[in-house]
């Protein structure tokens, strides 16, 4: 069976490299060929064909054709896709299935011609079927008459499970990339249809606010009140997931890169977030180096990052402080953070809490709304600005998100870089 002195090993080294091509193949292009390639150069059959089944007009194509003659392609492969469709009406589902030239039991009298046209005495089909579906076929053709003896033929036997496995996984994973993408062109489409919408209710609330458009009783302006607020949530929303649809997608991106300074936007951002956590009764507190360097980043999405983390602060906070941090780490980095004395996340919860749509759900914040996109999206965006993010907490104390961002230079500004290739620096 085996061209080599050692049988035993030779067959385990055999069955290691089938392995090992039917789990890493990422396509049947690639997978099955290389089966061939193994098959012909490791047992006695002069001719290796893979074929499978095919919802077309051509009912079986050829993906593997090896020979004497070496590793061809398949339009240049002695079996002809046609002739492979008569074989394959041969193959039996259940078990391998020897045929020869002089077999007189013949069902297909054009089969014994195929096998003559192809140099070939003996030709032995095993099926490639997964749960009860027929891919196809591998087979083996000898020029000589050949039986297969039983440990063969259970090493054939295997062979086709493990390929018809492969297969399977493959054409899964390849569903799944499918209805991902499908999904990410929705959820894409939609947001952006409703960008529009909700920014014209936004811009109408604050027309009927302004008293632009009329006098507005005095009873309403509460209400106006509400409806902005929830429109600006809602718009929040659509921001959000515009964002993440950029990110699995792999465009999300910052501008140029520039020296930032901090001290302004941390003031900026917690003047707008100051009336959320007045009405929670929250203080907000700064621990700011008054000399902290500039740093490399893009203004926009500093201030979405810093929005981010301290509206997620106020929502989980009951009472007490939230305290904004920004000092020079080192040489490199300086750090900002934004630590609360809220309701704290789990041990068990942290290494889940910068993962898509990661809300960690339990009896203490089932009250909060949200999609649990924006961290994931905040942390994105602080590795494309060249830095990391990083998360210290204990339940029922607090916890303290941190951005540790790169020391403006001349070399690492005036860049823009999509989420494809950003870097950060090493974690400390």
């Amino acid at each position: 069976m085996f061209q080599a002195p050692e049988p035993h090993l030779t067959e385990l080294s055999f069955m290691s490299r089938i392995a090992r091509a039917a789990n890493t193949a990422l396509q049947i292009e690639t997978l099955l060929p290389a089966v061939a390639s193994e098959m012909y150069q490791a047992l006695a059959w002069d001719h290796v064909v893979i074929g499978l089944l095919q919802p077309t007009e051509e009912p079986v194509k050829v993906f593997a054709d090896t020979s004497i003659q070496g590793n061809r392609p398949p339009e240049e492969g002695r079996i002809d896709p046609s002739d492979l469709s008569l074989l394959m009406e041969t193959v039996n589902p259940q078990q391998i299935s020897v045929l020869a030239v002089n077999d007189p039991d013949f069902d297909l009298p054009q089969v014994p011609d195929i096998l003559r046209d192809s140099g070939l005495h003996t030709i032995a089909s095993i099926p490639i079927q997964h749960r009860s579906h027929l891919f196809g076929a591998i087979f083996v053709g000898s020029a000589f008459p050949r039986t297969i003896p039983l440990n063969e033929h259970h090493l054939l036997t295997t062979v086709g499970e493990m390929v018809s496995v492969a297969i399977a996984r493959i054409l899964q994973e390849e569903d799944a990339r499918q209805a991902e993408r499908l999904k990410s062109a929705f959820f894409a489409k939609v947001t952006h249809e409703m960008r529009t919408p909700v920014t014209s209710i936004s811009g109408y609330v604050r027309l009927l606010q302004s008293g632009r458009a009329g006098d507005v009783p005095e009873y309403l302006h509460e209400h106006l009140n509400y409806m902005f607020h929830s429109s600006k949530t809602l718009r929040q929303l659509v921001d959000d997931m515009l964002d993440f649809s950029r990110m699995e997608a792999g465009y999300l991106s910052v501008d140029h890169l520039t020296p930032v300074d901090l001290i302004p936007i941390i003031h900026t951002i917690a003047g707008m977030v100051r009336p959320q956590a007045d009405e929670r009764r929250l203080t907000l507190q700064f621990n700011i180096d008054p000399h902290l360097p500039p740093v490399q980043a893009d203004p926009r999405r500093i201030e979405q990052v810093l929005t981010n983390l301290l509206s997620n602060a106020i929502k989980y906070t009951d009472d007490g402080a939230i305290t904004i941090h920004a000092n020079q780490l080192d040489d490199t980095y300086v750090r900002l953070s934004v630590q609360d004395n809220g309701i704290g996340i789990t041990p068990e919860h942290q290494a889940l809490i910068f993962g898509e749509y990661q809300r960690i759900r339990n009896r203490h914040n089932l009250r909060f709304a949200g999609t649990g996109l924006g961290l994931a999206i905040s942390r994105k965006l602080v590795e494309l600005m060249g830095g990391t993010m990083s998360l210290q907490s204990e339940f029922g104390v607090g916890s303290t998100f941190s951005c540790d961002l790169r020391i403006a230079t001349e070399l690492a500004l005036g860049q823009g870089i999509t989420s494809d290739n950003g870097t950060g620096p090493p974690e400390n």
